[in-house]
């Protein structure tokens, strides 16, 4: 995968790939969240068109092309909002089977407005795609007889499998935003908004629905996790972290290898939260390791608010057998150091257990780069020269790391010849600020003696 912005949001310029870890440092503000949901974004127009399958007004619009560019636009305009007043910007996304995505904002002759224009590199294959989707709904909405059923379900497979081959992948796509602790508030509160409105609000579809908009003044992304976490992940974890893995090692036999990444992902589960989560009728709640003590949730530290719902996911993705797509904002919120240190290696242990899976992180910390740091030093070297200290089921393959730091609107590789992270950026990017006030300090006190 291949990205180029010029002059969009804080990002003045960017031209890189992506490999299977890429982290993003820097300042707030800087634009680490802007290319990972530009990324988002392009990988997410797969599944825009996925959902055409089930959607009644493109089966009748004539205009496949233009039916799908528009959604495209909703989609972009709800992750980055209006382009009314956007200065021009031009961005390119490739994907890995080489077909692109382009867009850019064009302003109508003797107009003081700009609109968002979205160009596929292949126009004939994708309308090509939207047309034996739509030839596939009427057909299929005209079968009766089970075997002509069946026969359409198969090309609706085929169908499925030219989008993945022209799209490049077929992971699941899963974006972990910063603002994780609100699920617990609306763990608190779902049941009184749904009186209030006298509907699941978690089931509204349309996203011009006006309750959903009253319940979720948050953008897409944020929502759609929201949804997913009370749709598909907590009902999963209604007894636990014990009782879904003793729910599925009953329904199938695992492999040593996924056994023993189940058990290192539990024990990092444990370790990080220092207890249990489980759900009871009047709530959620954490039992203190090695007490018989039980907390509300809502009463958990604010750092295990924040992390509990990526370990969910990661653990997850093991449990599951998944391939993804992983993007993870600010992993290290409200966390210590040393539990900064654990999840981090929780999410490499993750991204390890699976060849194609591709995770994105953005982080402020230092202590979250070190880490990263210390297993792609790890991956340089030779098996048997590797301290006993090294986890190698967190090794990160040579060649299949990138680290980026964000500053006034520039983005720079900080892998010195693509292997390990530069030291004197850790030292002096991250801690010179630091480091100059307590010199500043110690010339003082050394004048005063």
């Amino acid at each position: 995968m291949e990205l180029k912005i010029e002059n969009f949001g804080p990002i003045k310029s960017f031209d890189d790939n992506f490999q299977r870890l890429n982290v993003f440092i820097g300042e707030q503000a800087s634009g680490k969240s802007t290319i990972c949901k530009l990324v988002y974004f392009a990988l997410s127009l797969r599944d825009e068109m996925l959902d055409l399958f089930g959607n009644t007004k493109f089966f009748k619009t004539e205009n496949c092309l233009k039916f799908y560019n528009s959604r495209c636009k909703n989609r972009f305009m709800n992750y980055f909002g209006s382009t009314y007043n956007m200065n021009r910007f031009n961005i390119k996304f490739k994907y890995e089977s080489n077909n692109a995505i382009e867009l850019n904002l064009r302003e109508p002759e003797g107009q003081n407005y700009r609109f968002l224009n979205i160009a596929f590199n292949d126009r004939t294959k994708i309308e090509s795609l939207l047309k034996s989707i739509q030839d596939y709904q009427k057909h299929f909405a005209q079968k009766d007889d089970e075997a002509e059923m069946f026969e359409y379900k198969i090309k609706k497979e085929k169908i499925i499998n030219n989008i993945f081959d022209y799209f490049g992948f077929t992971e699941e796509l899963i974006y972990i935003p910063a603002v994780r602790s609100i699920i617990t508030t609306m763990s608190l509160q779902e049941q009184d908004l749904q009186e209030i409105f006298q509907t699941n609000i978690l089931e509204t579809e349309d996203e011009d629905d006006e309750n959903a908009n009253i319940i979720f003044k948050v953008d897409s992304i944020t929502k759609k996790f929201i949804k997913d976490i009370f749709r598909k992940i907590k009902p999963k974890f209604v007894d636990g972290v014990d009782g879904l893995l003793k729910e599925l090692r009953s329904r199938q036999k695992y492999s040593s290898r996924t056994n023993d990444f189940l058990n290192e992902a539990y024990n990092y589960f444990e370790m990080i939260l220092k207890g249990k989560i489980y759900q009871k009728d009047d709530g959620e709640f954490l039992k203190i390791i090695n007490t018989s003590k039980a907390i509300r949730f809502n009463l958990a530290s604010s750092g295990q608010q924040e992390c509990v719902w990526i370990m969910c996911y990661l653990f997850l993705i093991i449990a599951e057998d998944k391939q993804v797509v992983l993007f993870v904002e600010e992993p290290e919120s409200h966390l210590f150091t040393k539990a900064q240190k654990d999840l981090i290696d929780f999410i490499l242990l993750a991204l390890n257990f699976k060849n194609k899976n591709i995770f994105f992180i953005t982080t402020h910390s230092s202590y979250v780069l070190t880490e990263i740091s210390n297993y792609i030093y790890a991956g340089l070297l030779e098996k048997d020269k590797l301290p006993e200290i090294i986890k190698k089921e967190l090794i990160l393959e040579k060649n299949k790391s990138h680290v980026f730091f964000l500053k006034n609107g520039n983005v720079r590789p900080v892998l010195k010849n693509n292997q390990i992270i530069e030291s004197d950026f850790i030292d002096n990017e991250v801690n010179n600020e630091i480091e100059k006030l307590f010199n500043a300090l110690l010339e003082n006190d050394n004048a005063v003696n």
